[in-house]
């Protein structure tokens, strides 16, 4: 894949791209796949479709190649942004010049991107930016991401975690005003979310299912209400084994280590965009 970069007017970039053959069957592959396991075709598994069938099923090999088209064009314009160096601040607009029936595939990007800003005494400026090494501490956590999808949630009787998932009742009365209070029953809170008032996710911390917790907070709009939390069970989240089999059944990857080198690549294209991005809010 190749990408160049042309100035345009009010701090815009007409990003041109060019993908390979060879890239283009690659992505016609992945969306192959990725159809395979949602389309129903009788004779076959889901999953298990053919691709010349799949093809067939979808009106032929242009429509494969317009649905892989749309799938990859994301990806394939991340690349280029980060091979360029450019710093989009909006969404692009897209414009396909080449490619959709066959062959190289050439598609436009047009975009704003970030002013430059120039400060005198800029040059004296000193400050600490994210490190553009990726850790594996975060490639992990990027995989547990997709295994956060197919986890399962077990019953735990222990003193409460950030990160359990809590089964509670919820009473909301406001203060000094004449409104009906709000009562939720079986609500399921994930400790540590923040999405029922400030405070919860530290008061909440080594309590077990059975007892009470009760706060004052903030509703919104300046209006504070006392929260009454029963609480019913805690459950954890477990995660499935990471494994070939289990990577190659619910993901576009063949193996756990091709998606933790395809993982990683993407993050360490993401990380030099990160920290320009950190450096010129920092002086802006």
């Amino acid at each position: 894949m190749r990408a160049t970069t042309t100035s345009l007017e009010n701090h815009r970039v007409k990003l041109i791209v060019e993908v390979d053959e060879p890239e283009m069957d690659a992505a016609i592959d992945a969306a192959a796949k990725k159809l395979s396991k949602q389309v129903s075709i009788k004779g076959f598994r889901k999953g298990k479709v053919p691709k010349n069938v799949l093809m067939a099923h979808l009106g032929g090999p242009s429509a494969l190649r317009g649905e892989a088209i749309r799938d990859a064009i994301p990806d394939f314009y991340a690349h280029a942004v980060s091979d360029t160096l450019i710093d989009p601040i909006a969404q692009p607009e897209i414009n396909i010049t080449a490619g959709e029936e066959e062959g190289e595939l050439v598609f436009e990007a047009d975009v704003e991107v970030r002013p430059e800003v120039r400060i005198a005494g800029q040059r004296e400026l000193r400050v600490t930016i994210p490190s553009p090494v990726v850790t594996d501490d975060e490639v992990n956590a990027q995989i547990d991401r997709f295994r956060e999808t197919d986890a399962v949630l077990r019953d735990v009787d222990r003193p409460i975690v950030t990160g359990d998932l809590v089964t509670m009742d919820v009473h909301v009365q406001q203060i000094a005003a004449d409104e009906d209070p709000l009562d939720m029953g079986d609500y399921m809170y994930t400790v540590g979310s923040g999405t029922i008032t400030e405070g919860v996710d530290d008061l909440i911390l080594g309590l077990k299912a059975g007892e009470e917790l009760k706060l004052n907070g903030s509703v919104g709009g300046g209006v504070v209400a006392t929260y009454e939390l029963t609480l019913k069970k805690v459950q954890e989240r477990e995660l499935p084994e990471l494994s070939d089999e289990w990577v190659q059944e619910n993901t576009d990857w063949p193996s756990e280590d091709a998606m933790r080198d395809a993982i990683f690549d993407q993050m360490r294209r993401r990380c030099p965009n990160e920290t320009r991005s950190f450096w010129r809010s920092v002086i802006s």
